[in-house]
């Protein structure tokens, strides 16, 4: 988790390369909506990258009360994420939800 979050943060830094363009998906606010960091066991997310001070947030379902995610006795604790979060009627709603028409 700890290697993914470091290569958003240190390798995937948004803005041109050398004498490149700027990567346009890691862009904000043009780019993608959010960037995840998935193990077999966490999930962490953040909306908009910035270099070394991007901050990633929990994207758990919590263990009990504790951080983390409940063992799943048929598969990997973050399941919920692809089988739930990103169906697409799910993921859909949360667009519709939390996204706005630029003006």
């Amino acid at each position: 988790m700890e290697d993914a979050i470091d290569q958003y943060r240190f390798d995937r830094e948004p803005g041109p390369k050398a004498q490149g363009s700027p990567e346009p998906l890691l862009c904000f606010p043009n780019g993608a909506l959010v960037h995840f960091a998935v193990s077999n066991s966490e999930v962490y997310m953040s909306t908009q990258l910035a270099g070394a001070a991007t901050r990633f947030l929990p994207f758990n379902k919590g263990n009990n009360g504790a951080a983390g995610n409940p063992a799943n006795e048929h598969g990997h604790r973050t399941t919920y994420l692809w089988e739930q979060i990103w169906a697409r009627d799910s993921w859909l709603e949360i667009l519709g939800h939390y996204t706005y028409p630029a003006n």
